[in-house]
This record gives C-alpha cells, sequence and structure tokens, in this order.
C-alpha cells in the first residue's frame, strides 16, 4: 500500500485521458481531489434504493397489446418501425448490407435492448416485463462503471449486478473516489459501494497473467485454468498433469511457488488445486458483406465470427478465436440463407494470431466488412460500441455457428485465463453460465443489445452437461491484441 500516492497521480493522469470517450456515453467527468489509499478494513454502504424507472410510453404500448390481443413485443415491433430513427442510415446498405431491425427508442430503452430482454427472459423463465423490471437499466449501469473503470483504474476494485439485475455492488481499493460515487448516485437501481478492499481490479489481473505464464511454463503440466474473484480478492487455479493425473504434482509446492513468482499484492489470495478435468474444451468444431456471427468452415473444423476490426490506414479484418486459426492459414466465411449464404461464400486468409489471447485477425476475402453482426440466425444488427468492464452477474448474449442464438447467461468470472496444454495461455477470459457453449460456436460473438462484450472460446461443462462458456474481453483488441493500430469497426 505504500505506492498510494503514486497510484493516486496516475489515475488523475488517466482520467483526463479518458474524458473524450466519456463524453461521448452522455458521463462528463471532471477531475477532483483523489481519495486517499490509505489501509482500511472493507465497509459497506447502500448509497440509494432500487426505484422503477418510468417508461410511460411502454406502459402505454402495453396497454394497446393487451386491449388488441396481441404480445407486449408484437406490439413493441409495430411502434419500432412505425417511429424508426433513419437519419441512422444514410447509405447504411450500402456500407454495412441490409439490417432489418429499426433504430428506434422506446422512453430509455432502445428496440435491440427490448428484443434482447425478451430473450433474456426466455433463458431466465421470467416474464418479459419482469426481465424489462430487472435489466432495463443495464446500459445506464454499464456506462457509470465503465466511466469508472476508465477514469479511476488504480481504485476500482470490481463490480458485482446484484438482486436479481435491480442492483449494483461496486469495489474500490480504498475508499471509493467521490465522483464515482457521485456518477453511482445517479442510476436508478439499488447502489452498494464496497470501500477499502486492498487491491484493485487492474491488480487482480495482472496476477492472474502473470500466474498463468508462470504454470504454463511448467513442463509437469497438461493444462490449468485460471479465475479471478474480485469480491474475495483470491484468484484460483485449477490444473492438471500431462497425463490427468492429479497424484503426480505436490499441490502445495506448486502453489507456494506460483504466489512466489507473481509477487503480487499481499492483499490478494492465490490458490492452486490439481485436478483431472478442467471442465473446458475448445468449442471449434447472399449478399457479399462479412458480419459478426458469420459460418467459418476449413481444415476439418467448423468456427464462427465474431465482429469486424479496422486499421488505422483503412483496411480490414475479421476476428475469430485463435484456435480456430491454428489448423490452417485459410478458412470459408459464409453468411445465413438469408443473406445469400447458401450460394456465396469467400476464402479469407490469417494475417495474425495473438500471443496472449484466444485470439485471431483474418482478412475479409471478397466480401465488405460490415459494423454489424448476427445476433441470432438471419438476423444481423448493428455493433454500436463495445463495452469497457465486465461485472459479475451481468446478462450477456451469444450467437455462434452450431447454436445459432446460443442463449443468454450470467457473467460467473470476470477474469479468467485458459491454458489447454499447448503451453500457451489464452488471457482476458470472462466465464458465464446459461448460455451453452457446443463445438463450431468458437470465435463467435457476445453481446447485449448493440454492445460487444467478447470473442467466444470454449464450452463449459459440468458433469458432463454443457452449462456455459468463456469469451475473450472485446476491449484487449483495441490494445494490440491482434496488431498495433487495429480497433473494432463499429457505427
Amino acid at each position: 500500500m505504500g505506492s498510494s500516492v503514486n497510484g493516486a497521480k496516475q489515475s488523475k493522469t488517466l482520467l483526463s485521458a479518458a474524458v473524450f470517450s466519456l463524453v461521448a456515453s452522455g458521463l462528463v467527468v471532471t477531475p477532483i481531489s483523489m481519495a486517499s489509499a490509505s489501509a482500511a478494513e472493507p465497509s459497506r454502504t447502500i448509497l440509494r434504493e432500487f426505484k422503477p424507472t418510468p417508461r410511460p410510453t411502454l406502459d402505454s404500448i402495453k396497454r394497446q397489446a393487451a386491449g388488441r390481443g396481441i404480445s407486449l413485443m408484437e406490439a413493441i415491433k409495430e411502434y419500432a418501425f412505425a417511429h424508426a430513427d433513419t437519419s441512422r442510415r444514410v447509405d447504411g446498405e450500402k456500407l454495412d448490407g441490409q439490417v432489418i431491425d429499426p433504430d428506434a427508442v422506446i422512453d430509455d430503452l432502445t428496440y435491440v435492448e427490448l428484443v434482447d430482454l425478451e430473450r433474456i427472459a426466455q433463458s431466465s423463465h421470467v416474464s418479459f416485463e419482469e426481465a424489462i423490471d430487472r435489466h432495463g437499466s443495464h446500459n445506464a449501469r454499464r456506462k457509470a462503471i465503465d466511466a469508472i473503470a476508465a477514469g479511476f483504474p488504480n481504485d476500482f476494485a470490481g463490480s458485482s449486478v446484484i438482486d436479481d439485475g435491480r442492483g449494483v455492488r461496486v469495489g474500490f481499493k480504498a475508499a471509493a473516489p467521490r465522483q464515482a460515487t457521485d456518477l453511482l448516485m445517479n442510476l436508478p437501481i439499488k447502489v452498494e459501494v464496497v470501500s477499502g478492499r486492498g487491491y484493485s481490479e487492474i491488480e487482480m489481473h495482472e496476477a492472474l497473467e502473470k500466474a498463468a505464464w508462470s504454470l504454463s511454463a511448467r513442463t509437469e503440466l497438461g493444462g490449468h485454468k485460471g479465475s479471478v474473484d474480485t469480491e474475495a480478492g483470491r484468484i484460483t487455479f485449477n490444473v492438471v498433469t500431462k497425463k490427468g493425473r492429479s497424484a503426480a504434482v505436490d499441490a502445495g509446492k506448486l502453489q507456494e511457488e506460483t504466489r512466489a513468482a507473481v509477487s503480487a499484492n499481499p492483499a490478494i489470495q492465490i490458490d492452486v488445486t490439481t485436478v483431472t478435468d478442467l471442465g473446458t474444451a475448445a468449442a471449434a468444431a447472399d449478399d457479399k458483406y462479412l458480419r459478426g456471427g458469420g459460418k467459418l468452415s476449413g481444415n476439418g473444423i467448423s468456427c464462427t465470427t465474431a465482429f469486424n476490426v479496422k486499421h488505422t490506414d483503412g483496411s480490414y479484418g475479421s476476428i475469430t478465436a485463435r484456435h480456430c486459426a491454428d489448423p490452417g492459414p485459410y478458412l470459408t466465411y459464409r453468411n445465413y440463407p438469408n443473406q445469400g449464404g447458401n450460394d456465396l461464400s469467400t476464402t479469407i486468409s490469417r494475417m495474425h494470431r495473438a500471443a496472449n489471447y484466444d485470439l485471431a485477425r483474418f482478412t475479409t476475402g471478397g466480401f465488405t466488412a460490415t459494423r454489424t453482426f448476427y445476433y441470432a440466425q438471419d438476423l444481423p444488427r448493428y455493433a454500436d460500441g463495445i463495452a469497457g468492464s465486465v461485472s459479475l452477474n451481468d446478462e450477456v448474449c451469444g450467437m455462434g455457428t452450431t447454436s445459432g442464438w446460443i442463449g443468454c447467461g450470467r457473467v460467473t468470472k470476470t477474469a479468467t485465463s485458459w491454458d489447454d496444454g499447448s503451453g500457451r495461455p489464452a488471457l482476458g477470459i470472462v466465464e458465464q453460465e446459461g448460455a451453452p457453449v457446443r463445438g463450431g460456436d468458437s470465435g463467435g460473438v457476445f453481446y447485449n443489445s448493440a454492445i460487444l462484450y467478447g470473442v467466444t472460446n470454449y464450452t463449459l461443462t459440468r458433469n458432463n452437461v454443457i452449462v456455459g462458456g468463456g469469451f475473450t474481453r472485446a476491449t484487449v483488441l483495441n490494445t494490440g491484441a491482434v496488431g498495433s493500430g487495429w480497433t473494432v469497426f463499429t457505427r
């Protein structure tokens, strides 16, 4: 904790650099004096309680739907098409191909948010109205957490969605900066602040990555999987030997050596456990526009595209999982049938495989790169941004070649590492349960509304039943993961 003064200075510098992106999201940050980073016992404060957001237009649509005997989603769709904002689509079909869903807003909710809320309701087995009540403030919460994570990187210690979506718990290394609490006070949900955790989320992620590389260098290991728990300040690794026999490794000694190699903040605990199975496995299995969520095949595998990227020189690329790119330098891309996928395809070439992440960049072949992704078969949607942060219990939805719409699940691990035995750990992974990833879904997209969350990389099983999967955070693509100058291509 002796470096708290330097940490505070760095936070203020980074805050200035973040102003432009935060203004674009509707949250303006102005520098203030930083909170002290002195050691303190964790304390919890309830800043505000949940208060339902007034949605008079949606209430009117509900009454009309009931009076006409149609579903709420049918009535919302009619309203959205009748009140669509076409100004954002000047030359849109020329640039991105056809996008059916309208750009429309009902109270504080976009049409695409409502489409996903209906799908979250299906996955969660609750009513559409209940899903709107629980998760309707998702994007407002995400913007606030993104602003805090970007503005106070050395203070922010992770966030969790609580009360079935009606609240958020936000942690800080020491005292919560006043400006962060001001942002949180403006949310229409319950807000709980935990001060004095003794570590930041960045420190947790850095410790996970160092430990992952340390374990991948161990010749006696056949793979490992690690994850962070920002609420408990704990990093947990499961490891297997090359023959899958846990008895071949001294877990206690391995844990000591891993902790020594990381030299992490002493407030962060690192645990190593030997297991016989990691419970993960690689999920590899028109018009002339290339979209995220499209179908990839070749070299004996089936995979999926996630979304497209753009270089500063004006060129474009397509992103998928690194393990989809490993078998060979070329893959065949196809759209879904409504966009000509039965008749048209293009060959894309591998250009870059990330060293630290399960990500690869390909060319776009003979197709035009778009700012869109499939959120379900035959249904493309605009990508309007990427999630800067991920909260525990966030609702995310997925799309893949095998599953089509994978479903929507809840984030259970905000930072995970994975080594399948190749000696090359994949970092920056988020894990979710509830959307069962299957073979062939690898490289696909995880999203919420028009916001991209990440690139699918593995299927997660428990007792031989698929319960979810992992995805690599989209944010790492904007920091050179697939080459300098490349960023996610969004509207």
